[in-house]
């Protein structure tokens, strides 16, 4: 059986007083036995499972912009920030290189090297990193493409 994209967003966007519903007739669970909030966590806990297993179309987000600033390595990323799925950049074709931080520690460790253009990208906490360290600001020099945490339930 086929999923479509606008069938999952029709199921995502079930009202969540009705999922409460369903799970307590599924498990036979009254509103004394259990909190509509902790159905709800259970609820999270499993879309956000679900949610970072694979590349799902509707976790997409915007593509964002990041302007590199002279001397800079790492930039905030996207408050909604799952996981990267690519770096380009913008005016010259290309993609940026993924390592781990631990490999650019071991590479470059407090003295990365500079460049008008960086080729590689890592990820750490909530920020990225370009390598080379870019050696000149540039607005919107890159695109970061993304996928964004699910949207999780909460009491109304």
């Amino acid at each position: 059986m086929s999923i479509t994209v606008s069938r999952l967003k029709r199921w995502c966007s079930v009202i969540r007083t009705d999922l409460a519903t369903a799970v307590r007739r599924q498990t036979l669970l009254s509103t004394n036995d259990i909190a509509d909030q902790k159905i709800y966590d259970i609820l999270n806990e499993g879309i956000r499972v679900v949610g970072a297993t694979a590349r799902w179309p509707w976790l997409e987000a915007t593509p964002s912009n990041i302007s590199v600033v002279a001397n800079t390595v790492e930039y905030a990323l996207p408050s909604d920030f799952m996981f990267i799925d690519s770096i380009t950049k913008t005016l010259k074709q290309g993609r940026l290189q993924g390592i781990s931080f631990d490999r650019y520690q071991e590479l470059y460790g407090d003295n990365p090297p500079k460049s008008t253009t960086a080729n590689l990208y890592y990820v750490r906490t909530h920020t990225v990193g370009l390598v080379p360290t870019p050696s000149a600001t540039e607005a919107n020099a890159y695109k970061l493409f993304y996928y964004k945490t699910p949207t999780e339930l909460s009491v109304a």
